[in-house]
């Protein structure tokens, strides 16, 4: 009962500001013991995944030379489909 009558004395502004002040401490509790840590790992497999920013437009640059190649190869792949597909459609 001494722990209602000391509740009592306190102003019921600060009684219903501790409510929400309770919901703000339980969020931050959950944001630092569970999500923050999943967050670090997550950060930590994109930075071993994407090279860093030079790397990445060293590797990119090669790729204007290869088109050429690539367009020959989508244009043969596209002659085979449609042979393909002219091959099922004769087929009852």
């Amino acid at each position: 009962m001494e722990f209602m009558e000391r509740l009592e004395g306190i102003p019921s502004l600060y009684r219903w500001l501790a409510i929400p002040g309770f919901v703000v401490l339980m969020a931050a509790l959950y944001w630092y013991f569970l999500y923050q840590p999943y967050i670090e790992e997550i950060d930590g497999a994109a930075r071993e995944v994407s090279p860093p920013n030079g790397k990445r437009w060293k590797s990119i640059s090669g790729l204007p030379h290869k088109l050429d190649t690539f367009k020959a190869q989508v244009s043969d792949l596209e002659a085979r489909l449609h042979t393909s597909v002219a091959g099922i459609a004769r087929k009852p």
